[in-house]
């Protein structure tokens, strides 16, 4: 991956704290400033001290080392890196510091997996990607990916979180209205989707100790008609979902959140049928 996918300053969510301000023009990126202090800061969603609480989805708060070198890294292809700290051993950025130490809003120590369904139609020679706003950033755009459960292979997350974000799988009862969707979903995602990216993505909830890692694959809807029919409802985590010219002038697809613009680029570039129908302003 480049170094400008994963550096690039994002805008830091209202829930997390300032981070620390780690450079300045003279010291360059992945260089720690004299006095480096960050804020230490994980969410109380995640794990309050107070009342014990600990998610279910989340690590405990004392690091489990050994566990936690089960995890592959995706971005450096071998184990997760851990860096002696004044709270004890933790696993440690594999990109550099953040300004902010903790897990933030994140559940785990060290990398956090998710993954990123690209579903793509043409219409009328115009290339079009689902996306959807987050519920947690009001007028961000993304796309409808998520984290990966335990137990879950990627497939499954692409698959279950096109469904809960794009086409509302949760709020439907059992019957002919569930099947209809699922079986639309099945004929997505059954069949092998191209992987676009696999590894380290910023995101503004990476902190030192805790890192979003994600998959992102490219399902792209040859079937016409089939595209017009999906029955698309934004459910779970997202606001709205819509189909979305791929156009860098238009701006909810150009500012869309942590690396998703850089996904969905590759996508489309690696793939002479689809370059003419998107257009992506010069890098």
């Amino acid at each position: 991956m480049s170094m400008s996918m994963s550096m690039s300053i994002l805008t830091v969510p209202i829930s997390l704290p300032a981070k620390f301000p780690w450079t300045s023009p003279e010291y360059p990126e992945r260089s720690l400033v004299p006095d480096y202090n960050p804020v230490e800061f994980t969410s109380a969603k995640v794990y309050n001290p107070e009342t014990g609480f600990c998610a279910v989805w989340a690590d405990k708060p004392v690091v489990d080392v050994e566990a936690i070198l089960k995890r592959q890294c995706y971005s450096t292809g071998s184990v997760v890196p851990f860096k002696n700290t004044k709270y004890g051993l933790r696993p440690f950025n594999p990109v550099g510091p953040t300004g902010l130490t903790g897990r933030g809003l994140l559940g785990k120590w060290g990398p956090n997996y998710a993954a990123d369904p690209i579903v793509t139609r043409l219409v009328n020679g115009i290339l079009q990607i689902v996306l959807i706003e987050r519920d947690d950033s009001p007028g961000t755009w993304a796309l409808p990916g998520g984290m990966v459960e335990e137990g879950q292979t990627i497939k499954e997350t692409l698959k279950k979180e096109f469904g809960e974000e794009a086409m509302c799988t949760l709020s439907l009862e059992p019957g002919l209205g569930l099947k209809y969707v699922q079986d639309q979903l099945d004929t997505i995602f059954n069949k092998n989707g191209r992987e676009i990216f696999r590894g380290y993505v910023r995101d503004p909830r990476n902190t030192d100790n805790a890192w979003m890692e994600t998959v992102a694959v490219h399902f792209h809807i040859e079937d016409t008609k089939f595209a017009e029919a999906l029955k698309l409802k934004a459910g779970d985590d997202a606001m709205k979902v819509m189909w979305v010219p791929v156009d860098d002038d238009i701006p909810i697809f150009k500012n869309l959140y942590a690396s998703h613009h850089d996904f969905v680029r590759k996508a489309v570039e690696s793939r002479e049928d689809l370059k003419n129908a998107a257009n992506f302003h010069k890098l």
